[in-house]
Parts: structure tokens; sequence; C-alpha cells
């Protein structure tokens, strides 16, 4: 049986020095999904809004809540575009998964049409998260790992190397926590997602898995249970 990987990759690690999107990145990413292919993995992406518009800077913008939020769904389904067409590039199968305002731009996410697209590509990339404002692109991974029967979520964030004790940016004592539970990781209100991805993961029994998104290897070293940054248990 052909074994699954979820991997939500960060926004802003997709950003390049003068533009939105970064060759450089996508060509990192893609090729660790690559590698994960060649492996007997298949892949499934959720990429984040944070090098375009995040759905919280909407007060900055002057805008309402609820716009600032359609217009973060369509910044993950730019993301979204861009990641498949570059897979394909690469010689992979893969297809756009869709909800909320990116639903034109692919297959329309259902437990059933993933399974589906994961039965005939390689990889399946997710455009508009769950489709509802307010949620984060995170909290969406989360499910599409249940969604695809995967025990493990991998997250690969911006320049962190994994859960700290503290924001390792601002604290030079801060720790690396190589393995906490969920429980313990919410009630330390360790910032490494949102208090809402962290409660969905523990309570549908996903396991995180926190790497830094700009570390050489990274994702395909954690989508292979090697140790490298922090586990988060669901229990």
């Amino acid at each position: 049986m052909t074994q699954t990987v979820v991997v939500k990759i960060s926004g802003e690690s997709l950003r390049g020095e003068q533009y939105a999107l970064s060759h450089l990145a996508f060509t990192r990413f893609v090729s660790q999904i690559r590698r994960l292919v060649d492996f007997g993995i298949k892949c499934v992406v959720v990429l984040g809004a944070g090098n375009i518009f995040r759905g919280r800077d909407s007060a900055t913008m002057s805008i309402n809540s609820d716009d600032g939020d359609q217009a973060a769904m369509l910044a993950t389904g730019v993301n979204a575009l861009v990641f498949a067409a570059r897979c394909k590039s690469v010689g992979l199968r893969s297809v756009v998964l869709t909800s909320g305002p990116c639903v034109s731009f692919g297959i329309p996410w259902t437990q059933r049409s993933l399974a589906e697209a994961l039965a005939t590509n390689d990889a399946v990339v997710l455009a508009g998260g769950l489709g509802i404002g307010g949620i984060s692109s995170d909290v969406s991974a989360v499910q599409l790992a249940a969604d695809a029967g995967v025990g493990c979520l991998v997250l690969a964030k911006h320049e962190v190397d994994g859960v700290y004790t503290s924001d390792p940016r601002r604290s030079p004592n801060a720790k690396l926590i190589e393995e906490i539970s969920a429980t313990e990781a919410y009630r330390r209100q360790l910032s490494f997602t949102d208090p809402e991805a962290l409660l969905l993961a523990g309570e549908l029994h996903i396991k995180l898995h926190v790497v830094n998104a700009q570390t050489e290897s990274s994702i395909f070293r954690a989508a292979k249970g090697e140790r490298v940054g922090s586990v988060i248990r669901p229990e």
C-alpha cells in the first residue's frame, strides 16, 4: 500500500526578496516532494498565504475581516496553482483540491474527492483551506490529514527549527522541545501554531512534526520519520 504524507508549508517561506513568490523556494520544496514520491510516498500539500496576504492583515489594509478572509483564501489559491504547476514541471502528476472562493480552480474538497485524487496523482495541493473565514491553514491541514487517513502532519515553519520554550527569535534562552504532548503544548501556550489547530490535532489523533522550512531536506526527513525538529503527540 502506498504511503501518504500531509505537509503544511508556511506561506512566509515562499516569499522572495523582491516578489511574493520565490522561484528558489518553490524549487526547493517541489524538489523534496519529488524525492518523497520517488521514495514511494504520495504527498498532500497545504500552503499558507503569508507571502501574499493573511486574514489578520485586514485591519492594516483598512478592510473588513470578511473581505480579508476571502482575500487570504484566494492567496492560498495563487500559491497552490503555482505549486501544482511546478510539480507537473518535474514530472509529477498533480491536482489542485479546492474550497471556498477557490472552488473553480480545481476539484472541490470532499473526503471522497481527496481519495480519488490520491489514487491517480502523486501530489494533491489544497487551495482555499476549509473555505471558512477565520480558519487558519494549519487547521485546514489537520482536517485534511484526518480526511486522508494520515496519522502525522508535517508543519514546515518559517525560520524556526521546531517548538521552543519561548520565541527563539526574541529570547536567547529559548530551548528546543524535541517531543511534547498536544495537551501540554496547549497548556503552556506554545506559539508554533494556533490553539485551534493544536486542539483539533489532539481530538483527531494527528501527530504534528514541526520542522524548519528553510532547512535542507527537513520535510523529506520528517516525512520519512527521521528525528528532526519537534514532535507533538496527540494524546
